[in-house]
């Protein structure tokens, strides 16, 4: 199982390797995702850790995330968290 802190420095690097930002902004389970959680078709969010890229603001658009199983430590998805609007 991986626990937080290993999550972030998972996502921490992932982040900076595809481009995505400078580091991770918030770390989250999907259940404690505030506001407006992303839907990703095909990705189990609810077994995994959710990192938010921390990158500059360009006005409105999505999060990058990435996300982290919780039981491997795979890099399950990287990009966009669809979550706009």
């Amino acid at each position: 199982m991986i626990d937080r802190d290993e999550a972030h420095r998972i996502a921490a690097r992932e982040i900076v390797a595809r481009g995505l930002g400078t580091g991770v902004r918030s770390l989250y389970a999907f259940d404690e995702i505030p506001g407006r959680r992303s839907s990703l078709y095909g990705v189990a969010l609810g077994a995994s850790w959710i990192a938010y890229a921390d990158g500059p603001i360009t006005g409105p658009r999505p999060s990058d995330i990435v996300v982290i199983s919780r039981a491997t430590g795979e890099v399950i998805y990287s990009g966009s968290a669809h979550d706009e609007g």
